[in-house]
């Protein structure tokens, strides 16, 4: 009796770790988007574009607001040195919570 209790106990646990394996947390919507999209330029710092984990990038950018920042990057934005930022990131596919995530995401990565 033991025995069989303790296989059937051993059985579930193996399945438990299997079903488990397959799993990992949930990806931020917003680190999606920046994967798919915004990296290509905020990777490097293409054009101007802050770079994602660059306090110093984003330092300035940070006092005019997180509604600034999505508007720009919803609607565009011609910066000083005559760097733009395309309206949506040249994707115009991604919604406006598309946009505010991949936002929100780069700021969470760079203070």
């Amino acid at each position: 009796m033991i025995r069989r209790l303790l296989a059937g106990n051993v059985a579930n646990c193996i399945l438990l770790a299997l079903l488990l394996a397959g799993c990992s947390a949930a990806e931020d919507p917003g680190q999606t988007v920046w994967q798919n999209n915004c990296k290509v330029c905020h990777g490097p710092g293409l054009a101007g574009a802050p770079r994602i984990g660059h306090q110093a990038d984003w330092a300035a950018r940070l006092t005019k607001g997180t509604d600034i920042l999505i508007d720009h990057a919803i609607n565009g934005y011609a910066g000083p040195g005559g760097h733009e930022m395309p309206a949506r990131g040249g994707n115009p596919s991604l919604t406006d919570a598309d946009i505010a995530a991949a936002v929100n995401y780069m700021i969470s990565q760079s203070r």
